[in-house]
């Protein structure tokens, strides 16, 4: 099972896009260590996601919350354009642009 809980992001995102049901440049993860003491992103895991994130044609799906919690209709959208940033502090984060799908605007339960 993957972890990859860390301790709450930090950073906005650089721009909601009401029109187009989009956020652009949330941030996917960042670099430091794992909520669970785990382990930790640094440069080389950060890359590595963003190369799989790049390769996703089509782009990675996004869920609310993590697959092993079970949420049904959890699904929202799926996240494009990966890209890396130099958050000025010491630390790096991943970005990426979730594009919501129609589903996350409609209840599960109805």
């Amino acid at each position: 099972m993957n972890n990859w809980k860390t301790a709450a992001a930090q950073g906005r995102p650089e721009r909601i896009d009401r029109t187009a049901n989009r956020i652009n440049g949330y941030v996917v993860a960042q670099s430091g260590e794992f909520k669970s003491g785990r382990g930790a992103f640094d440069h080389k895991s950060l890359k590595l996601a963003w190369r799989l994130m790049r390769d996703k044609k089509g782009g990675t799906k996004v869920r609310m919350g993590h697959t092993d919690m079970g949420s049904v209709g959890s699904f929202l959208g799926r996240a494009i354009n990966p890209r890396i940033e130099d958050a000025g502090d010491g630390t790096e984060k991943l970005r990426a642009d979730l594009q919501f799908n129609s589903v996350a605007f409609r209840s599960p339960a109805g």
